[in-house]
């Protein structure tokens, strides 16, 4: 901010001049430039205090000119018929007032191959393509429900040095405007995947012996990716989703390192988990109802297949060693 003075000092720097070229299908013709010569005033008896924006900066002026036209060429501000100077030029200033520059800008448009230059007065990306009429999707553009392809068209702009601008940048001279066709597709494929095996020692089976418990499945799964294509090259491609066809089922292996299970049942039962003897003993190891309830069996042995009545006899084993198999147990 300046205080008042009755010369002002500071100076804004003078507008560059500028040539338009015309490329493609637009022929863009340079204004000629405007010359605005200060209008001879009376002398005030006290500067002016205004707010001069240019290009939105703006600084606050003390000056003795009287009107538009003649602040600007005390503060050597060039303007030409391009150019939206506001309010007009021979509009007298009063303290207060806001005098606005905005100079238009050279700014290069590419779309579909074809080159064309343009002038434009807006001072920010976003309002730079509503002026050129350039697309700019919303995000519902961007967006898509239940992986439906979509496609849209995008406007990417460049400043002066090649870098990428947000839609709140301000737009330069030698700017440059990209229109993009972007198409999102959603391509889906089932893969296999293995199964895994589950290996693990077990007292229930007899020492070096190997037992499938659970043989193993493989499962199927359907991913979906999301493919970005720009201009037809893919720029972009991560999964989005998941699901099970068929989950994988573990194989599961057990590995003996028990007693002679095997021998003792064919001993005392054949090898018969559904044995019955009218005595009273039941299954594989023929368990009397009280010593199967006793090692935490419930209802009755032949309920149950192998792994129950093996498991139910190594908790016997462990308690009371071969003694429960008076006959048997020395083939354990």
């Amino acid at each position: 901010m300046f205080g008042r003075s009755s010369v002002n000092t500071h100076r804004l720097p003078a507008r560059r001049s500028r040539r338009l070229r015309t490329v493609g299908v637009v022929a863009v013709a340079a204004a000629a430039v405007l010359s605005i010569e200060a209008v001879g005033t009376a002398a005030a008896a006290a500067p002016t205090t205004v707010t001069l924006t240019i290009d939105g900066v703006g600084l606050t002026v003390a000056t003795a000119a009287g009107d538009v036209s003649g602040l600007l060429a005390e503060q050597s501000v060039t303007v030409d018929a391009t150019d939206i100077v506001t309010p007009k030029p021979w509009v007298a200033l009063t303290d207060g007032m806001t005098v606005s520059v905005d100079h238009a800008a050279e700014i290069t448009v590419i779309d579909e191959g074809v080159v064309t230059e343009h002038l434009v007065t807006a001072d920010l990306v976003t309002d730079v393509a509503d002026e050129l009429s350039l697309p700019t999707p919303s995000f519902a553009a961007l967006t898509s429900k239940g992986y439906e392809p979509f496609s849209y068209r995008r406007t990417l702009t460049f400043g002066p040095a090649g870098k990428l601008l947000r839609s709140t940048d301000r737009i330069k001279d030698g700017s440059r405007a990209v229109v993009q066709d972007v198409r999102v597709g959603f391509p889906q494929k089932k893969k296999t995947v293995d199964f895994r095996v589950n290996r693990r020692d077990t007292p229930l089976l007899y020492q070096g012996t190997t037992r499938v418990k659970q043989q193993g499945r493989d499962g199927v799964r359907k991913i979906t990716t999301r493919r970005t294509f720009v201009e037809g090259e893919l720029r972009a491609e991560r999964v989005v989703n998941r699901t099970w066809v068929k989950k994988p089922q573990r194989k599961v292996v057990r590995t003996g390192t028990g007693p002679n299970w095997p021998a003792l049942a064919r001993c005392e039962s054949g090898g018969n988990p559904n044995a019955v003897n009218p005595s009273g003993y039941y299954g594989l190891y023929q368990f009397s109802l009280s010593t199967w309830r006793a090692v935490g069996g419930s209802g009755n042995p032949t309920d149950y297949g192998y792994w129950e009545q093996t498991y139910r006899a190594w908790k016997l084993y462990q308690a009371s060693g071969r003694s429960p198999w008076p006959h048997c147990g020395r083939y354990l």
